[in-house]
């Protein structure tokens, strides 16, 4: 089927949480066919995910006690049929790296304004992409691509999805309400239930995060 890589900057807290949330639902529909997984342009490998990520990464019903950090490197992008980065500044950074993957790498926030026009317009919630199909992936780079054509997004700021790593609670809340929409998206436009609800009283209940030196993940 082709697979789907995440990435951010050093493969613990952004990149981490969209793979493991996406596929635990989309192995739900696809039987693992479709390979989801993640990488970091600057990632120290072999390293787990910070805990206030992880118990989020919980609450959206998934394990993060396997992730270890992976650092990227150009056969990962060739072998993927899909890349969604966390930053636009990683986009260019990686194809630097692999060239190819300008065709088929995108913002995951750009999941978001790409399909939700199309789940709107459809009127019920049935998959947008058939799991039967052998190329669902490539169909789903298809729709990206035209969505490049149709919207435009002046500000990075409405396009990157913040770095919480080393931050307060507040912040990994907020990379995880910047993310969810797109998630969401894709996981239901492959037929997968949507992601559940998390109201900030019950993901503040399960951690505290005291202040660290802030550094880039």
């Amino acid at each position: 089927m082709g697979g789907i890589l995440f990435v951010c900057e050093g493969n613990l807290c952004r990149s981490p949480f969209a793979e493991l949330v996406s596929k635990a639902h989309l192995d739900a529909v696809t039987e693992g066919r479709v390979d989801v997984s993640s990488a970091g342009i600057r990632a120290e490998a072999g390293s787990g995910i910070p805990e206030p990520m992880a118990a989020l990464i919980r609450d959206h019903g998934a394990d993060p006690s396997s992730h270890r950090a992976r650092q990227l490197d150009a056969g990962m992008l060739a072998d993927a049929s899909l890349v969604l980065v966390a930053e636009r500044a990683q986009r260019s950074a990686l194809v630097l790296l692999h060239p190819p993957a300008l065709h088929y790498s995108f913002t995951i926030r750009h999941v978001e304004r790409a399909l939700l026009p199309l789940i709107a317009a459809s009127g019920d919630p049935d998959a947008l992409f058939d799991v039967a199909d052998p190329e669902p992936v490539r169909r789903l780079v298809e729709v990206l691509r035209r969505g490049l054509d149709h919207v435009l997004v002046d500000r990075a700021v409405d396009d990157d999805v913040i770095d919480p790593y080393g931050r307060s609670t507040e912040t990994y809340q907020q990379a995880v309400v910047q993310m969810r929409p797109a998630l969401d998206l894709l996981v239901r436009s492959f037929g997968a239930d949507g992601l559940p609800e998390l109201t900030a009283a019950r993901s503040r209940s399960r951690f505290a995060l005291g202040r660290r030196r802030h550094r880039s993940r």
